[in-house]
């Protein structure tokens, strides 16, 4: 009895073990009974994950300045502090992965760059997570690396700029705060993503052509907050309290999503050929947004400007769908204000509201329609020669208007 339960039992748990056919078989008595399967230890070891295949650089083994002269992966598995006259770690090779593992690369009084990549130019180079600090010049020169990528670094307190990176380059997830120069500055064709720049003596975030910089901020800067060459996207980011201008563009770039705040002179300005959307501008210096000739300016608002919200001082623009609030009482300004000089624009569905003047047209050959004015000084100051809509003023509850184009004043 006892030997007939023991092989009833048997069979019971050789069934859960083994679905489908294989069971049936046990059962049938074909396949014979199979040994359990156990997994390995799912508990990893303790201490820190250590890079595999990795040259191991650390005060132990190195002193500064040291070159890196082969491809590879190296990590820092302690700080390291340079000497004066030298730079730091210097890549003189391709391919070359730099951790520095949550360590800190120190400069000392005229030291020269923290990490440095020598002229090639080279290529796919990486250096990621940890701190540069303290070196004369740059924290990290990578400007002679192409095709590369910086991650997770903190670098501040240097002579000159805190990371300065090559062509094709992405720079993600890094602080620079307090560098003598731009925090971050690259050559063309770069993505910065992610990143802040505080307090640097040049501009905060400084990109070449045909770059992309989005969801960033640039905070207390002596120069401009983002700096953008020909080409370029900035989109998501914010620009407070610079000392020059928030984001300033080259040409045929497109300024999307942005809250650009408080800066000295003004909030957004941009060369001919821009496109500036949804953006939020609002108590900077001059005016809130400048773009040049053949431009666009959508769904933004600009508020509380000593000069005017929107300026168009070239032509050929167009402005549709923007809110344009209290400008121009600190100074001489308005809602939105058409320069001597810029002619061709069309000016649409605009709101213009508490400003010195609502909108003021200085130039003839102007298309001005289904704008509204409240509140203004001046609601609309036009000279002879433009093309606009009626305007209606106070229309009151309930009122109908044959004319698609009028603008209206209340």
């Amino acid at each position: 009895m006892m030997c007939q339960r023991a092989k009833w039992n048997e069979k019971r748990t050789l069934k859960r073990r083994v679905p489908g056919v294989a069971a049936a078989l046990v059962a049938l008595g074909v396949l014979g009974a199979l040994p359990a399967v156990q997994g390995g230890d799912l508990n990893p070891p303790s201490g820190a994950i250590t890079s595999t295949n990795c040259t191991q650089l650390n005060e132990q083994s190195i002193d500064l300045p040291f070159t890196i002269s082969t491809g590879g992966c190296y990590v820092l598995t302690s700080n390291l502090t340079g000497v004066a006259a030298e730079n730091g770690i210097i890549i003189d090779a391709d391919n070359v992965t730099l951790d520095l593992r949550g360590f800190t690369l120190t400069g000392v009084t005229n030291s020269f760059d923290g990490a440095y990549v020598t002229p090639g130019p080279h290529k796919n180079i990486e250096i990621r997570n940890g701190v540069v600090t303290g070196w004369g010049l740059d924290g990290v020169d990578a400007f002679a690396a192409e095709n590369s990528r910086f991650e997770n670094l903190r670098v501040h307190s240097n002579g000159s700029r805190g990371l300065r990176v090559g062509i094709n380059s992405i720079v993600t997830g890094c602080a620079t705060k307090s560098n003598g120069l731009a925090g971050i500055s690259t050559s063309g064709g770069a993505t910065v993503t992610g990143c802040t720049a505080l307090g640097n003596t040049g501009s905060g975030i400084t990109v070449g052509n045909g770059s992309m910089v989005s969801n960033c901020t640039s905070y207390g800067n002596e120069q401009d907050g983002i700096y953008a060459g020909a080409g370029c996207t900035v989109t998501g980011c914010s620009a407070m309290n610079n000392g020059v201008n928030g984001i300033n563009t080259s040409y045929g770039c497109a300024v999307t999503d942005c809250a650009v705040t408080i800066n000295t002179q003004d909030g957004i300005v941009m060369a001919e050929n821009a496109m500036v959307a949804r953006c939020s501008v609002r108590a900077n210096g001059r005016d809130g947004i400048s773009v040049g000739k053949g431009s666009t300016v959508s769904e933004c608002v600009a508020r509380s400007h000593v000069r005017d919200g929107i300026v168009l001082s070239e032509g050929a623009c167009r402005l549709v769908g923007n809110l344009c609030e209290n400008n121009g009482f600190f100074g001489d300004g308005a809602g939105i204000h058409i320069a001597s000089g810029s002619s061709d624009n069309r000016v649409e569905d605009n709101s213009v509201i508490n400003n010195k003047r609502g909108i003021d047209v200085d130039q003839s050959g102007n298309l001005i329609i289904r704008n509204s004015a409240s509140n203004n000084t001046t609601n609309y100051d036009i000279i002879v020669g433009n093309h606009y809509g009626q305007i209606v003023s106070l229309p009151g509850a309930g009122f109908t208007n044959s004319n698609p184009w009028a603008n209206f004043e209340f």
